[in-house]
């Protein structure tokens, strides 16, 4: 399954180089928008996009009840070891459609 993220200027860059060295398609928020995005803004335009949003950002968890999104994967760490990162991804695409991640908030540690 194809799987465009968009990661939040709160994720670690390594963690955004350790994806797209498996495959995955992973803007940065930053690079796209500039620094300071507004959370909704970021989440309207990933769900535009089809994209979903990689972030540490807790506020994402009352952004995901209030807005339609591509889904939400939510780091509880700050600094995860980037390949338990992808282990975790590539496993929970192996549960989840892509049509069942809309509008669902995902704890990525709960894959690792």
């Amino acid at each position: 399954m194809s799987l465009s993220i968009l990661a939040d200027e709160v994720v670690e860059r390594v963690v955004v180089t350790a994806l797209r060295s498996n495959g995955y398609d992973v803007a940065v928020a930053d690079e796209r928008y500039g620094e300071g995005t507004v959370d909704e803004d970021l989440l309207r335009d990933a769900a535009e996009r089809d994209e979903v949003v990689l972030t540490h950002d807790r506020d994402f968890v009352a952004l995901a009840e209030s807005y339609d999104h591509a889904g939400i994967l939510l780091l509880a760490a700050q600094s995860p070891d980037p390949g338990s990162v992808v282990r975790a991804v590539d496993r929970l695409l192996t549960v989840f459609t892509r049509s069942e991640l809309e509008n669902e908030l995902v704890w990525v540690e709960e894959w690792m």
